[in-house]
């Protein structure tokens, strides 16, 4: 064989394989991506509260993400109950929010939130509230992510006694995330809803740690702050969590 139908054949078979290994990775990419859109997780564990509910008892959680170009939905659940002899309720709450993220530049979204809180010992029947935003992620490194988010919308509360209120509200919130290491990481998330007539402010610090791929646990501190209540209920409740969270 000469050099000239030598070096055709090379040409040939080099561009075969540069070809087929562009379409492989495009595939792989592809399969991940499918793979990647719904992220979901269930945790389930022991939970200590103090505040309006001074009790020990199981707490579960969960939530789902979806992810498609552009847009990020998120929604959330919470359930807590304890009921003791004779059917006695200690403790009852049970929290659902929805949330709709539009990426509209690299590190810049508009998002939409409704978050439903019904706890029976809070002195509210339930407590609503709509929000729309700006988010801003102001750090995205491999180990360390911090996003900062501004709002304003509605919030409805019904107490046990009394009429519901409809009140305006401001919205500042951010989350920070940090990878200690490939099994631990530690999560920081602060909001506060300023409305009209009473504030509510949550923070949750937590530290995951990863028992495999699909398994890890979690220990929390959750702090609510409702600066005005009806009589006799305290202001400011806490949760101390110790669980554990099945990925999927």
């Amino acid at each position: 064989m000469d050099k000239k139908k030598w070096f055709g054949l090379v040409l040939f078979i080099t561009a075969t394989q540069l070809i087929a290994a562009e379409q492989a990775e495009e595939q792989t990419e592809e399969q991940t991506a499918k793979k990647s859109l719904w992220n979901s997780e269930a945790e389930l564990g022991l939970v200590k509260t103090t505040g309006n509910t001074e009790t020990e008892t199981f707490l579960l959680r969960a939530k789902v993400i979806n992810t498609r170009e552009k847009w990020r939905h998120i929604v959330r659940g919470e359930a807590l109950r304890n009921a003791e002899g004779d059917d006695v309720v200690t403790a009852e709450r049970y929290f659902l929010s929805g949330k709709s993220e539009y990426t509209f530049r690299r590190r810049s979204y508009v998002y939409g939130l409704i978050t439903y809180d019904d706890d029976r010992f809070s002195g509210f029947d339930y407590i609503a509230t709509g929000i729309l935003g700006y988010g801003r992620i102001v750090m995205d490194r491999e180990n360390l992510k911090l996003n900062l988010e501004v709002g304003a919308g509605g919030r409805q509360s019904e107490p046990e006694i009394g009429e519901t209120n409809n009140e305006s509200v401001g919205r500042a919130a951010g989350d920070f995330e940090w990878k200690i290491s490939k099994s631990a990481t530690f999560i920081q998330e602060l909001s506060t809803d300023v409305g009209e007539d009473k504030s509510i402010s949550r923070s949750l610090t937590a530290l995951t740690t990863k028992i495999n791929s699909y398994l890890s646990s979690r220990i929390a501190y959750q702090v609510r702050h409702t600066s005005e209540v009806p009589p006799g209920i305290e202001k400011t409740d806490t949760e101390l969590t110790f669980t554990l969270v099945a990925k999927y």
